[in-house]
């Protein structure tokens, strides 16, 4: 997505917006205390930082990071380099550096007439920063970044964020080491990347500069410069045009986000308001929103731009959300605004400068009804979506590549690479439940076109053998891939094993560009122990869990069994009841029901293309051991229970077959069955129940 640049003379486009906090506590949040960071860490401390470093990947501990979080890194790519950076540039311009062939007209090919010039060139007394950093330093100019500006102005608010990006003493201007080289850092695709450049600025060659600039101070070159920086990332400016604010979140704070659609949110404006205030009780809370093109010019508003939110006040039942335009001016003139009545009558108990200074406040009904969407980030994620991250300190990330024969696209999951992680119970709650949440990153050439779709998804271990996997996959069911950097989804699991399956929406047969390298990373409580890539020696089945629709809702069966078998031709490969000689040897299972309950069987098979249908047969019986008598299956074939559907068993093709039964105590004889005596694959039934049953098992 787009962002309207703040000459107003360009094409306008909807994107996504962030916020910061204030330097003063009065301002922070309605003046409510905020909670302490990650690890008791002070944000507003620049003391005791270490530089960044690249992945290492031949360390198994997890290392503790300058914000709180602990990392460990593994590589399982099989081709892809190494993460290093540049050294610092030497002067070669007359005691300065200059990039020579990042010309003005490389960095902004879509405009005309501008020329480089460094900052003593454009202002009498330039520095870095003046009188430090706030959210009202960003000015946003003639280059639609208004995404990637609004989640800077969070930034400058916290300052060891700041200073993680932007090491103040890097920058020498004013000092006899001047050398004109710009110093920043961006994460991009799981490391620090360190980015130098010269310290020339795009200008009309009237000294104004056509980007981003202060808005406090002419002096103060800061904001110009990291703006220069992250384009020179990508390529030019018009290649940071307009994006997502989730993701300049991610290249400023290696950070997640997840983002509120108005329009299809399940929550009130009261509790929507709740969550944005529990937001902002975390120091490192960054919230963003976007204002659609259909809203533009209503009250003040630009449609098709990125705001910052930064606080939320409630004045009697008022409940108000303060925003800022990274413009530094173009306010809401709506209710609440500058100069309002109701601002006048109620505003000395909230900070308001009346001034056009890009920020202002509006009640959280008019913010639904003319904004879309807004962002709520934080570095690490919030997976109770109350507003506020949650302990999941750990990031796990796993570096991996989709490569010819693993890059099998939706159609064919399970023909991409799979990872096996062993979650503790650390952190589990008092169901024994414990949140993990999974994000994956793509690695990119082209900011613009080089995107693909992407998801992960993720499996409970179910059974394991030697060279077998069972997996039943948790979450939504559901093959949406997004067009995007990255995509996180939340789960709630007990300890134990799981496997995560990258994929990407297309095979590499019917679109080359997804044939490249990919980041998971594990958000946890605790460490993940024994990762590994699951080889292609090993047999995966998948199936659908334990979820079972009994009369209109779901009900989860609490108890499962998992039993691996192969249909053997000659042996157990019985087919339909049509093969007399044979029927009566397929894999049965003696199943006894102590009490009423709800119960699911679920058969599956390899997902190949030498797979056939499977069938299931439930059969009550009086007698205590399995059958082996063709004529009693025959005789009993059309008596055998029925399903909640009303059918007799299902009999289809798929990777997966199942069925539901309502079963009363008793003994029963469960039978699968593929096509024909000369079907053979290996098979895994489950069998989920409300509660503990038994099972026999012969024929396999």
């Amino acid at each position: 997505m787009g962002c309207a640049p703040s000459s107003d003379t360009g094409t306008q486009y909807a994107s996504l917006g962030h916020h910061g906090n204030t330097n003063n506590d009065e301002t922070r949040n309605g003046g409510e205390t905020i909670k302490p960071g990650k690890d008791n860490v002070d944000f507003d401390d620049t003391g005791n930082m270490e530089t960044p470093a690249p992945p290492d990947f031949g360390r198994s501990e997890y290392i503790a990071t300058d914000v709180g979080t602990k990392e460990r890194f593994i590589d399982f790519r099989t081709e892809g380099g190494e993460f290093t950076n540049p050294s610092r540039p030497s002067p070669n311009d007359n005691g300065l550096y200059t990039e020579f062939e990042f010309t003005v007209d490389v960095a902004v090919p879509s405009a005309s007439g501008l020329q480089w010039q460094r900052p003593a060139e454009i202002c009498q007394n330039p520095a870095l920063f003046t009188d430090g950093t706030t959210r009202f330093d960003i000015g946003q100019g003639r280059v639609g970044t208004c995404w990637f500006l609004s989640m800077v102005a969070n930034i400058a608010d916290k300052p060891r964020l700041l200073e993680r990006v932007v090491p103040a003493r890097d920058y020498k201007i004013g000092t006899n080491d001047y050398d004109g080289v710009f110093h920043c850092r961006f994460w991009r695709f799981g490391h620090w990347s360190e980015i130098y450049i010269d310290d020339k600025l795009p200008t009309s060659g009237r000294g104004g500069l056509y980007g981003a600039h202060s808005n406090t101070d002419p002096n103060e070159m800061w904001v110009a410069l990291l703006e220069k920086a992250f384009a020179r990332m990508y390529g030019s400016y018009d290649e940071v045009s307009g994006g997502r604010t989730a993701d300049a979140f991610m290249n400023l704070t290696a950070g997640v986000g997840e983002a509120i659609k108005f329009e299809t949110m399940k929550m009130s404006s009261q509790q929507l308001f709740r969550r944005l205030k529990n937001a902002f009780q975390s120091p490192t809370t960054m919230v963003g929103c976007v204002c659609p093109q259909k809203s533009d010019g209503q009250h003040g508003l630009v449609g098709g731009h990125a705001y910052s939110m930064n606080g939320t006040y409630q004045v009697g039942d008022n409940m108000l959300v303060r925003i800022r335009n990274p413009w530094g001016r173009q306010e809401w003139n709506g209710p609440w605004s500058d100069g309002s009545n109701e601002m006048s009558q109620y505003g000395g108990s909230i900070p308001h400068p009346n001034k056009d200074d890009g920020e202002f406040y509006m009640d959280v009904n008019h913010f639904l009804k003319y904004f879309e969407q807004c962002t709520i980030c934080n570095l690490t994620p919030d997976v109770d979506r109350d507003g506020t991250a949650d302990t999941l300190n750990y990031v796990t990330s796993l570096f991996g590549n989709w490569r010819r024969g693993k890059a099998g696209g939706f159609q064919s999951k399970l023909q991409n690479p799979q990872f096996c992680v062993t979650v503790s119970d650390q952190e589990a709650d008092r169901d024994g439940n414990v949140p993990v949440v999974v994000q994956i990153v793509q690695k990119t050439s082209d900011r613009q076109d080089d995107k693909v779709g992407i998801r992960v998804d993720f499996y409970k271990v179910l059974h394991e053998d030697s060279d077998i996997l069972v997996l039943d996959e948790l979450g939504d069911k559901n093959n949406m891939y997004l067009i995007d950097f990255s995509s996180c989804y939340r789960f709630n699991v007990k300890p134990g094993k799981y496997v995560a399956v990258p994929s990407t929406m297309d095979s590499c047969d019917k679109d080359p560009r997804v044939l490249k390298e990919f980041l998971i990373r594990f958000f946890t409580a605790g460490p993940l122990t024994n990762p590994f890539e699951i080889q292609d020696s090993t047999t995966v089945m998948t199936g659908k869990g334990p979820d079972l629709e009994v009369d209109g809702s779901v009900l989860q069966l609490g108890c499962s069994q998992c039993i691996t078998g192969k249909f053997v031709s000659g042996r157990n490969a019985g087919g339909q009841i049509s093969c007399r000689d044979t029927f009566a040897t397929n894999p049965q299972f003696f199943i006894t029901i102590n009490e009423p309950q709800s119960v699911k069987v679920e058969v599956m098979q390899p997902d190949q293309k030498n797979g056939f249908p499977i069938g299931i047969k439930l059969f009550e019986t009086d007698r205590s051991s399995f059958q082996s008598d063709y004529n009693w299956f025959a005789q009993n074939y059309n008596n055998a229970v029925r399903d909640m559907s009303g059918n007799d068993g299902p009999f289809s093709y798929g990777s997966s077959v199942d069925c539901g039964y309502k079963l009363q105590p008793g003994t029963y004889v469960l039978l699968i069955h593929a096509n024909g005596p000369e079907d053979q694959n290996d098979f895994a039934v489950a069998i989920y129940s409300e509660r503990p049953v038994e099972i026999e098992s012969s024929n396999l």
